[in-house]
């Protein structure tokens, strides 16, 4: 029996790519084990990406 229940992949807001993410399905997957993301989107994260959009 596997002893991994549970993977925390923690993500980015501000990142165009997830690698964490992207490394921790598959694995979720072969160890048929849950996958919890944590998004930690704070006011200054937000400004970041609102500021981003403005200049586009």
């Amino acid at each position: 029996m596997n002893p991994i229940r549970n993977i925390l992949v923690i993500v980015d807001p501000t990142a165009k790519q997830q690698p964490a993410v992207a490394k921790g399905a598959p694995l979720a997957e072969k160890l048929a084990a849950r996958l919890d993301l944590f998004i930690c989107d704070t006011k200054a994260a937000r400004d970041i990406r609102y500021a981003e959009l403005v200049v586009l």
